[in-house]
């Protein structure tokens, strides 16, 4: 029984080994999720965007009069004996058509905040996800030198073979050799480079550069089918926050055009007890309500500051207004040159696919022939190069369409993953 119970413990803690590493492995969706944490740019934007919440929410208090107490005492000189003790308690408010404005400015500059949080946070996560492509078609990569220093060995010790049986010749022996030292080199290198960029990312993504987090890559597929994009209604980031930005504009050149050439209306109430220390039983009240209508007459004349602020406000709106039709021009050519290499690169990857298949086959057949004796080993190494170029060709082909559809993503202010990537 305890022969029988030595296999058991070694597959459950097997099992228990691997769960463990399947749940320590990061996929792509966690990557994003800890850049956006931990990103500085995010944080900062995020603690702005908190301020003008705060303001947001606090924009009534603009309606809270103003409050005010005093004490005091005095003696009208020397000589009296009498101490005369005073208090006041005040409240005043301004009321003016200009309160609007300044609250639905503030609210404004809420969303201004959201947009930028947003443009930061989708720029973070399409520069993780091309990196994650990145780092996928670097592995992918590896496995085709690796793939390719097998066949070499391979082509070497069919070579050593053949030699022995007097087929091939020293030269042949050590050209050989040399093909597959430099693939191993190759394949080291590779491994390096694959390792270097790792840990970059990890440091990008806020892990600790001692972590042994892995990273769920798995395949380099494209999409079987996308789907496009509407044209005729496309907005980004970027014309959101020109859209707000003209509306806040023009908010500020209403409040300006209410607080200098409407009137206010200011309402003031004072309470203020006044006593003697001759008689502090007695207490007089003088205070007073009072209520007055004003306004500036200054920027009625002509050429006044106020007067210049509001026409420089609506070149202001002017000049926004154009770079809001630039933007939405430029919005809508980039969406179809990047539809337009998009579906060129599609087309090239079913040839590149089929050329594969024919290295596929055109190796397997080479190496079947170099066996016979038909193929000389210079056929064979160059039927192995052009099946390696052929399958690498293929995988950055695959990188190109998957980094094409997250630019076009984030171009049009789509999710990312709407139009068939990866989610």
């Amino acid at each position: 029984m305890k022969h029988k119970g030595v296999p058991l413990l070694v597959l459950i803690a097997g099992v228990m080994i691997s769960a463990a590493a399947a749940q320590d492995s990061l996929t792509l969706e966690d990557a994003v999720a800890r850049a956006l944490e931990f990103n500085i740019s995010v944080r900062r934007q995020t603690l702005a965007l908190s301020t003008a919440t705060r303001t947001r929410d606090t924009a009534w208090n603009v309606l809270i009069p103003s409050l005010s107490a005093q004490a005091g005492t005095s003696k009208s000189n020397p000589t009296a004996a009498d101490w005369t003790l005073t208090g006041t308690l005040g409240a005043s408010l301004t009321l003016s058509p200009a309160l609007i404005d300044s609250i639905k400015a503030k609210q404004l500059a809420f969303e201004a905040g959201t947009i930028s949080l947003d443009q930061v946070k989708r720029e973070i996560e399409r520069s993780v996800r091309k990196l994650w492509y990145q780092l996928l078609t670097a592995n992918e990569q590896v496995s085709v030198l690796e793939a390719s220093w097998s066949n070499t060995t391979l082509s070497l010790e069919q070579t050593r073979t053949k030699q022995a049986s007097g087929l091939a010749s020293e030269i042949d022996l050590l050209n050989a050799r040399i093909k597959a030292e430099d693939a191993r080199l190759k394949v080291e290198n590779a491994r390096t480079l694959c390792s270097q960029n790792l840990a970059g990312f990890r440091q990008l993504i806020g892990l600790p550069a001692e972590s042994t987090s892995n990273f769920a890559f798995g395949t380099l597929d494209v999409p079987e089918s996308l789907s496009s994009p509407d044209i005729d209604h496309l907005t980004s980031d970027t014309i959101r926050a020109l859209l707000t930005n003209i509306e806040s504009t023009r908010t500020a050149r209403a409040l300006s055009y209410k607080q200098n050439f409407l009137p206010s209306l200011n309402l003031s109430w004072n309470w203020a007890p006044t006593t003697s220390s001759a008689d502090f039983s007695e207490w007089n009240d003088r205070g007073s309500f009072s209520a007055s209508l004003g306004m500036k007459l200054d920027p009625f004349l002509p050429d006044s500051a106020a007067r210049t602020a509001l026409s420089n406000a609506e070149d202001t709106v002017s000049d926004l207004e154009l770079q809001l039709q630039n933007a939405q021009e430029s919005l809508k050519l980039e969406v179809i040159k990047l539809l337009d290499s998009l579906e060129s690169n599609q087309a090239a990857l079913a040839a590149y696919q089929a050329n594969l298949a024919l290295a596929e086959r055109s190796w397997e057949l080479t190496q079947e022939a170099y066996r016979r004796g038909t193929r000389d080993l210079l056929s064979l190494q160059s039927t192995e190069q052009a099946l390696r170029e052929a399958r690498l060709q293929l995988i950055n082909q695959n990188r190109t369409i998957l980094e094409t559809i997250v630019d076009l993503e984030y171009s049009c202010g789509l999710p990312f993953g709407s139009l068939g990537g990866t989610k």
